[in-house]
């Protein structure tokens, strides 16, 4: 592998922004074969404050539905119960209407 020669002045394109900045404007990556970063700071801290705020959104909502797991697991149970109940009462229908037929 080739090591370039560092050039604090030497000016880089941020894919993100599109805008040429010196080097001094990208983090440093020694994995990269120019040892910057390929984004320029400014996007990757904007980067970083978006995902933040993406993941602040989700926790939000999912501590605002947290709440709602254990009422909505309430109501499902209750529904289940009629459910049961209503089945239990229809089967029991059935088997009265045979009896009065004769189709026991």
């Amino acid at each position: 592998m080739e090591m370039r020669s560092y050039d604090p002045n030497e000016e880089l394109r941020c894919p993100g922004c599109t805008e040429l900045k010196t080097r001094a404007d990208f983090y440093k990556r020694s994995a990269s074969p120019d040892n910057v970063s390929a984004h320029c700071k400014a996007c990757v801290k904007q980067e970083r404050r978006d995902w933040r705020a993406r993941v602040k959104v989700q926790l939000e909502w999912a501590q605002r539905c947290n709440h709602l797991v254990p009422e909505l697991r309430e109501r499902v149970e209750a529904l289940e119960a009629e459910l049961a109940s209503a089945l239990a009462h229809h089967e029991d229908f059935i088997a009265e209407m045979r009896l009065a037929r004769g189709q026991a």
